[in-house]
């Protein structure tokens, strides 16, 4: 994942002009909570936890589709914009489903992490105070998506556009 995070930069993103980190400058500054969804800490270590030649994969898969950086980085921004979130969520998965341990890779990378995020968002949501939260786009779609836990949970959740109308798929 930090060979991804050097990839962007080296196309011109900056972490530190990223949303997550505006988001958070923008609540320290107005006094507003924030609530981390999952432990950055726990996240390493099941990362940690996978085995090492799957590790070894998904790196040397990186370093291979470095070259196609630029490209995949355009077709997720896309359907982003599109507010696909089951594309993205497609897209996200796709080059590790040639990996040998994929779904093990899938479940460590998104779905378990999108329980856990899910069940830290739910006493939030209840509370009755308005809530903003923010995930990586890849965490929304998918049959263990955080939007499908969502629903499980009797929420309806709604994408809004940049203006902030619904979004009509």
């Amino acid at each position: 994942m930090e060979m991804e995070g050097l990839t962007l930069m080296s196309l011109g993103y900056s972490p530190q002009a990223g949303f997550e980190a505006f988001f958070a400058r923008r609540a320290s500054q107005e006094g507003k909570p924030f609530v981390e969804l999952e432990d950055p800490v726990a996240v390493l270590g099941s990362l940690m936890s996978l085995p090492l030649t799957l590790q070894f994969q998904a790196l040397a898969q990186t370093f291979q589709d470095q070259n196609k950086a630029p490209e995949l980085l355009g077709e997720l921004l896309t359907l982003w914009y599109a507010g696909d979130a089951e594309a993205l969520f497609a897209a996200s998965i796709e080059d590790m489903a040639s990996l040998e341990d994929a779904e093990l890779l899938q479940d460590t990378l998104f779905d378990r992490r999108n329980g856990v995020m899910t069940k830290a968002l739910l006493p939030l949501l209840e509370s009755g105070k308005t809530t903003f939260s923010m995930v990586g786009a890849g965490h929304l779609g998918g049959p263990k998506g955080m939007l499908a836990m969502l629903r499980e949970a009797g929420y309806a959740p709604v994408q809004l556009t940049l203006g902030g109308e619904t979004l009509v798929p």
